[in-house]
């Protein structure tokens, strides 16, 4: 079969139109459209508590804020430890906005593109970025998992449960690493020969034990923020302060329906396998109605501060582009 040169040139011209700054914006408002739809979905199922204790509303705002900026401080420490790429907090916080917000078109890719895309810009190689956003998906799925089994197999444990997940905890961020290196060094033999570059790039996916468990504490640390959010939006639905066992749970089982939904690769945002897998697992603890109270708010303030970020990246890059114009037109 040959291709002829007239389709040879139209996919060029895609894929150069999808490295300009024009089709980023069309990805962050398809994006955007995306989570308002989302958004209005969930407001016809919303299960609305009886009261709302508003005064604990700056609590729930203070924690997203929180999640937000710890989120695009981890990524710009990935960047910087993984592939030496430095880049500023605000350019980190877009790409964090780049990322969520793209859970909400079909495919959940979108958001690793448009990263990838916008690195380019600043002469970032496509192999750094995928390097980057492998490393950064192994270690959020490992620190989520761990999080979320302290959750379900501790609370109310004896003594030597404890020791022996804590135990298999460390252990783990021993023997991922090594394993990982070893499949690493075992694809670059094999396909190393066979491809160019494919040993290099698989050599820079290994990371040594320490740098795997410093990028973990951040990712574990990440997690412990998005968890706040759900023990903050618990507090302004009972108006009662979370403590002990019902604490790690809600942490711990907010872990384990994110990942859920993040591996329902096909659900926009993981809708309806999150909240499913949140209200069987806080079912037994709060009651039925709580738990749906619970997960359809979550979901709902997700999505709010997901489209207000997605908002606010568009604006900071359109202007940072006018500004980068203005210089370039005063020289």
């Amino acid at each position: 079969m040959v291709i002829s040169s007239d389709r040879v040139r139209t996919v060029k011209n895609i894929v150069v139109y999808f490295s300009t700054p024009y089709a980023l914006r069309l990805y962050l408002v398809a994006a955007l459209l995306g989570g308002l739809y989302l958004l209005a979905e969930q407001l016809d199922v919303a299960v609305w508590p009886e009261v709302i204790h508003w005064r604990y509303g700056l609590l729930v705002g203070t924690a997203v804020i929180g999640f937000w900026v710890l989120f695009a401080g981890v990524w710009q420490h990935n960047l910087r430890m993984t592939v030496g790429v430095p880049i500023g907090f605000f350019v980190a916080l877009r790409h964090s906005a780049m990322l969520l917000v793209g859970k909400y078109l079909p495919g959940k890719i979108w958001g690793v593109v448009a990263r990838e895309r916008d690195l380019a810009s600043t002469g970032c190689t496509s192999q750094q970025v995928y390097t980057a956003t492998y490393i950064e998906q192994v270690l959020t799925l490992h620190s989520g998992a761990v999080l979320g089994l302290w959750a379900l197999f501790l609370i109310e444990r004896p003594g030597w449960w404890q020791a022996s997940l804590l135990a298999l905890s460390v252990v783990s961020l021993i023997i991922i690493p090594q394993s990982h290196r070893l499949l690493m060094r075992w694809l670059g033999d094999g396909l190393g020969s066979r491809w160019l570059g494919t040993a290099r790039l698989v050599d820079n996916l290994s990371l040594s034990v320490v740098s795997y468990a410093r990028l973990f504490a951040g990712y574990l640390l990440q997690w412990l923020a998005l968890g706040s959010i759900l023990v903050t939006l618990q507090i302004l639905t009972t108006g009662v302060w979370p403590v002990g066992p019902q604490l790690v749970l809600l942490v711990g089982v907010n872990a384990i329906a994110m990942i859920a939904g993040f591996l329902a690769l096909f659900s926009p945002g993981g809708i309806g396998i999150r909240e499913g897998v949140m209200v069987a697992l806080l079912t037994p603890s709060l009651g039925l109605s709580q738990a749906m109270i619970l997960s359809i708010t979550m979901r709902l303030v997700m999505v709010v501060a997901d489209l207000l970020i997605g908002i606010g990246a568009v604006i900071f890059d359109r202007r940072m582009r006018g500004s980068r114009s203005a210089v370039n037109a005063r020289f």
